[in-house]
């Protein structure tokens, strides 16, 4: 075995140059941080920016090898849990997990630096090309602050301050995608309480607040290359109308996205958007029935939608309840329609991710979707932390490594996960 490896590395030492370059831009970016130690020789290649985003373009080509969870420690009293953290009161610590498809091991990686932990709002984040953006806390009354990391290198990038939405004291959903080719990304500003219609029935309202609010925009979008944010054109009837969720996701070119809105009660209208032209289209499809918690996400080229639907409310004693259904369907562009792969009942959602009920709502328990390789969906529970893969074209079920956080009360220990490859601390973005 020793002469072999022996006659490995002298091979290695023959090889010109930029054939090594390109054999190890197919490699995993945590095997390449331990490989900088090699020789000073790989480790001057391995930090250049050239290299970097030679390995970037190189991981697009493939199926993402990792699954990221970003997440933060939540304090919980000895009554609410028994997991306590570890830091004095005050500070929340947040970080990275890592799942290596390949050896199926989990990676931890804490935020070290102490403005990670004080400065970032947890509720909304995006993550795109092992890039990750949230807001920041220090400048929200100047506006929307916004800072993009590489939690593998954990250099930040602060964004130029981006205007409020002038109908909503809310922060607006964030929407991130990285284009590796380029080495550039956009982040959507989405504002998800776009709901001006009270405004607007109010008869103290001057005209001049009326006017500034029917051209508040729906969608801001920041672009990496300009360095600059800009506001989008509104589709024409969202200015009539409230909007109290919405959903996107990026397909075939288009930014899609579902709207929930109050005139529409029982469907949700799709619209999609061309980044190029600068123009909506209503797609002439709605989601039928009482969707809660839409989900827009794509799969081997395919445009599916995960929610939870309202069947029926019923009125008790001790207040309201819901019955729900968890489903997962299918949005077929060319011909219109939409058709429905499967679905669950609440019961057998909480027996198949191992959630106890006292840790969710009664009628409906949080799941995170994704498109996942090829024709396959991944669901992450967040109360459970455990993770399953349902292939599409086989009807299968399969489990995954549980997320090593822990089980605890707070649904927001961790914010968002998806499947991803990683980007090197010297990659240009």
């Amino acid at each position: 075995m020793s002469g072999s490896m022996e006659l490995n590395a002298a091979l290695w030492s023959f090889l010109p140059f930029n054939c090594v370059d390109r054999v190890l831009s197919y490699l995993p970016v945590p095997d390449l941080c331990r490989y900088c130690l090699v020789c000073k020789g790989w480790n001057r290649l391995i930090s250049t920016r050239e290299f970097g985003a030679l390995c970037a373009q190189n991981a697009a080509e493939r199926d993402p090898s990792f699954i990221v969870i970003r997440y933060r420690r939540v304090h919980d009293s000895p009554q609410r849990s028994s997991v306590r953290s570890p830091e004095p009161s005050g500070e929340s610590p947040a970080g990275c997990c890592f799942l290596d498809l390949n050896t199926r091991r989990w990676h931890t990686v804490e935020d070290d630096d102490i403005k990670y932990r004080h400065e970032l709002h947890h509720f909304y984040t995006g993550m795109d090309g092992g890039l990750v953006c949230q807001y920041s806390l220090k400048k929200r009354r100047e506006g929307l602050a916004i800072v993009v990391y590489n939690p593998i290198g954990k250099t930040l990038k602060e964004l130029p301050t981006a205007p409020c939405h002038s109908s909503s004291t809310e922060f607006p959903e964030l929407h991130m995608i990285v284009d590796s080719s380029s080495q550039s990304f956009k982040i959507f500003l989405i504002n998800h309480n776009f709901n001006n219609v009270e405004f607007l029935a109010c008869p103290g309202i001057s005209q001049e607040d009326r006017s500034k609010l029917l051209n508040d925009p729906l969608v801001r979008v920041y672009d990496s290359i300009t360095n600059k944010w800009k506001s989008l054109t509104n589709p024409y009837s969202c200015v009539a109308r409230g909007i109290l969720d919405v959903c996107c996701v990026m397909f075939r070119g288009y930014l899609y996205f579902l709207l929930g809105c109050t005139f529409t009660a029982g469907t949700y209208p799709l619209w999609r958007y061309n980044l190029s032209e600068d123009v909506w289209e209503n797609v002439p499809m709605n989601m039928p029935g009482r969707c809660i918690i839409p989900q827009l996400i794509v799969s081997d080229n395919r445009l599916y939608v995960v929610a939870w639907w309202l069947e029926r409310v019923m009125f008790q004693l001790n207040g309201m309840s819901r019955r729900c259904r968890f489903e997962v369907s299918e949005i077929k562009i060319s011909d219109m329609v939409q058709k429905t792969l499967f679905c669950m009942a609440n019961e057998e959602v909480m027996e198949a991710f191992d959630i106890k009920n006292e840790r969710v709502q009664c009628d409906l328990c949080p799941i995170i979707a994704s498109g996942f390789g090829r024709n396959s969906i991944l669901f992450i529970a967040k109360s459970s932390r455990k993770l399953m893969v349902y292939d599409l074209e086989r009807r299968s079920w399969s489990q995954l490594p549980q997320i090593p956080l822990g089980r605890i009360t707070d649904e927001d220990y961790f914010e968002a996960g998806k499947p991803m490859n990683l980007m090197l601390p010297n990659a240009s973005w």
